[in-house]
């Protein structure tokens, strides 16, 4: 190749790169944004979907009450996790006890006073045929871009998660609130068969003692079969024999000699 053929294959490929020639290129849409997408782009997608003059109004409004939602998502998704531990613990400690006053379960079932329970939010089913009306809407007209309808789809799917988060949330809490009441009147009632069975206790030895052996006969007749058939009948002597641990007396002498 010479050198002006060269030059000229140079030049040529330099203008094949110049910005002037990408209208020749085909254009790539731009993606969807994933739902593994990082928070500022997603954010800013949602910026320029609200502030664009060219998007319908109630397509903004779904999008901003979306958005709204999922604001506090990862707030209520801990607050799930934790109370979910929580209903663990105490469900735990509840089995303790009752297995602890198991004479007593039947009594306290019939007996127990649950709290009453929250009401939850307003039923999905009051907001979703509006919801999916718009979303309908939004399907079928042509003046949206496709990625905002697959934002607003996304988000549509994210809100009825929400709601199923937001729902057992509040059966997490009402179960927990019962559980901690049960836990507690069965720690009552631990306290009060342990302080009567301590109580009976007493009173069965006291009863026990007054009808037993009185207490020096008692321990004489034990000291007496602790010895040998050698050991005098004489209490006194006995006494000391005993405190002085001599050994036993010859040819009939006593301890004194």
């Amino acid at each position: 190749m010479s050198l002006h053929a060269s030059l000229q294959f140079r030049r040529d490929a330099n203008c094949r790169s110049h910005p002037c020639f990408a209208k020749d290129r085909p254009s790539r849409r731009s993606p969807v944004p994933s739902t593994s997408a990082s928070g500022p782009s997603f954010e800013q997608a949602i910026d320029l979907l609200i502030n664009d003059d060219q998007v319908p109004a109630h397509l903004k409004t779904i999008v901003r009450h979306v958005v709204e939602k999922l604001s506090g998502m990862e707030l209520l998704i801990k607050k799930n996790s934790e109370l979910e531990n929580r209903l663990k613990e105490e469900m735990a400690e509840q089995k303790r006890l009752k297995s602890e006053i198991e004479s007593l379960k039947r009594a306290l079932s019939s007996n127990k006073d649950r709290p009453g329970k929250r009401s939850p939010l307003p039923p999905t089913s009051a907001r979703e045929p509006s919801l999916d009306q718009a979303i309908h809407l939004l399907a079928k007209d042509d003046q949206i871009p496709p990625h905002l309808k697959a934002i607003v789809k996304h988000l549509a799917e994210k809100l009825s998660s929400m709601e199923l988060l937001t729902k057992k949330n509040f059966e997490l809490e009402d179960r927990l609130k019962e559980e901690t009441a049960e836990n507690k009147r069965l720690k009552d009632e631990v306290e009060s068969l342990k302080q009567a069975m301590s109580g009976s206790e007493l009173l069965l030895a006291m009863t026990h003692r007054s009808r037993s052996v009185p207490a020096h006969k008692k321990k004489y007749s034990s000291d007496v079969t602790s010895e040998t058939h050698k050991t005098p009948r004489n209490p006194r002597r006995f006494k000391k024999s005993t405190l002085d641990n001599r050994p036993e007396w010859n040819n009939g002498e006593s301890p004194d000699q």
